[in-house]
């Protein structure tokens, strides 16, 4: 069975990118991805992604808290013990595409109104 997974929400955080031991780049984000159900109920899917080499180098470029984004990637359920010795558990999303969204409507209008501004 293949393990593959696309979604779509926007990034929590700014992307933080970091090197291994042996210089490889590894990206990590987190992204917030929202179901609506009922009239006025939502839930939020919080999923940490991590993005290597490469792609993680580009994506911590171009992206940045806010940022609708649209993830494609193959989920890991990562396991370890805190420090109370207490058994965490959670899923994380291996990146290998991205791809940039356009941005909202409100966002778009109030970029057009900054680009006004004298300095």
């Amino acid at each position: 069975m293949y393990n593959h997974t696309t979604i779509i929400g926007r990034l929590t955080r700014d992307p933080e990118l970091r090197f291994t031991q042996s210089g490889k780049a590894v990206c990590s984000a987190t992204i917030a991805s929202n179901k609506k159900y009922g009239e006025d109920k939502e839930k939020v899917l919080f999923l940490d992604l991590t993005i290597w080499e490469k792609r993680g180098e580009s994506f911590s470029k171009h992206f940045k808290k806010g940022d609708p984004v649209l993830v494609e990637g193959s989920l890991e359920n990562q396991e370890w013990t805190d420090k109370e010795g207490n058994k965490r558990t959670k899923i994380l999303l291996t990146v290998q595409n991205w791809e940039f969204l356009p941005s909202t409507k409100k966002e778009e209008s109030k970029a057009a109104d900054n680009s006004d501004m004298k300095f």
